[in-house]
């Protein structure tokens, strides 16, 4: 071969090169871009959470809902801990690919000419792990969105609990309803609770998917909360019996008195401390369930521990509601 032949074979090939590096820049630019603009929904999810925040703390000025406003601002302040920390990590996803993105422009630059040029940038490109980056933040956004849309829906039953909440119904499988419920209370049980888990096999209901989240991640707090000290149990299981299905969560803390059964699904009652409770739990359940066709019943022993049963008919239609 040539010299003029072998001069043609690698401008072909640095032409090659420099059109595929081209390439990667644009994608990289492409997913910052979409990466920073999903950021900025963040911020303005985060802001609007911070307004919703201002607004329950107006509701402190009023006596009879003092307690209340305690115990809503334990349960918002957790997600928006939780939000607050997911933009920053998301910020630091945002630097890591305009890390990537200034090595590309380093690398087009040398034009496979500068060996030592080429080094920096190619080390800079493989110290960068952009795969798990985009697998991690999409994990992100699916975590805040459920946290916000759980502050979404006590700022709405807040508002008007007593009414029926109007929303979005659809095919439900309860079992995936509560597992995702326990991966939400997950980090307030791992350190004292033994969690046990028992799923039975259940057709389908029909109904809000959100809702009844909430209500699980409901009993399962409550649940928690009944322990007084050392490690304890939460007991969740599902089955099918007789058309229905039944929800069975529960706990071996100190339990409740009869007194109280007879009171815990009325609005604003709590037996709990101030900051560990919003005294509207269960009553709002009660009232979820009740949209559902079913009820929720209580065993309780004190000294023993409490188990609630949510109880849903399986033949469910929309007419009904």
């Amino acid at each position: 071969m040539n010299p003029s032949e072998q001069l043609a074979l690698l401008e072909k090939s640095i032409r090659r090169e420099q059109k595929a590096r081209a390439e990667a820049e644009f994608l990289l630019e492409q997913k910052t871009s979409e990466l920073i603009e999903i950021n900025q929904q963040l911020s303005k999810m985060h802001a609007d959470l911070v307004a919703h925040q201002r607004q329950l703390i107006s509701t402190e000025k009023l006596a009879a809902l003092g307690e209340l406003a305690a115990g809503i601002m334990h349960e918002v302040n957790n997600p928006l801990a939780f939000v607050s920390s997911n933009i920053g990590t998301l910020k630091e996803y945002c630097q890591l690919f305009m890390n990537v993105t200034e090595a590309v422009h380093k690398l087009d630059k040398t034009d496979g000419l500068s060996g030592l040029g080429e080094t920096d940038a190619i080390a800079q490109l493989r110290k960068e792990d952009v795969a798990f980056v985009l697998q991690d933040a999409n994990s992100i956004f699916t975590e805040v969105k459920d946290g916000l849309e759980r502050i979404r829906d006590i700022v709405a039953h807040l508002k008007d609990f007593t009414r029926t909440k109007p929303g979005d119904r659809s095919e439900i499988d309860v079992n995936e309803v509560i597992d995702g419920a326990l991966k939400i209370a997950h980090n307030k049980l791992k350190y004292n609770f033994d969690v046990q888990v028992c799923f039975g096999e259940l057709p389908p209901i029909y109904g809000n998917k959100n809702e009844l989240s909430q209500v699980i991640l409901n009993l399962v707090i409550n649940a928690s909360q009944a322990v007084d000290s050392g490690r304890g149990t939460i007991k969740v299981n599902s089955q099918c019996k007789d058309g229905d299905i039944l929800i069975a969560v529960s706990d071996n803390g100190k339990g409740i008195s009869q007194e109280h059964i007879d009171r815990i699904f009325n609005p604003f009652y709590t037996t709990k401390p101030v900051g560990e409770g919003t005294g509207l739990g269960l009553s709002v359940s009660a009232k979820i369930i009740d949209s559902l066709g079913g009820e929720i019943r209580v065993e309780s022993e004190v000294g023993k521990g409490s188990c609630f049963t949510v109880v849903l008919p399986v033949e469910q239609r929309l007419e009904e509601r």
